[in-house]
């Protein structure tokens, strides 16, 4: 998975767009770091596990729960 801002986005050659939405390319890691982008094996579990870790302790930090899916990508402070 690469998670980048949409005008990026727009530039990243598509090469399958899932059912469900999920966006996957061919490119390497390094070729996409070069581009300013960032891809993510979210499938293995240890990431996952450090995905869950981060929500709690944000969570913790600001005292409520976080809704991953309510984050507003247009919030400049989002990928500043």
């Amino acid at each position: 998975m690469q998670i980048n801002d949409p005008a990026r986005q727009r530039r990243t050659a598509i090469i399958t767009v899932a059912a469900d939405g999920t966006i996957t390319t061919q490119y390497t890691m390094g070729t996409l770091e070069e581009l300013g982008l960032l891809k993510m094996d979210f499938l293995g579990l240890r990431n996952l596990t450090v995905i869950q870790n981060a929500q709690r302790l944000a969570e913790r930090e600001i005292g409520k729960p976080l809704d991953l899916y309510a984050i507003d990508y247009n919030d400049p402070g989002v990928l500043g």
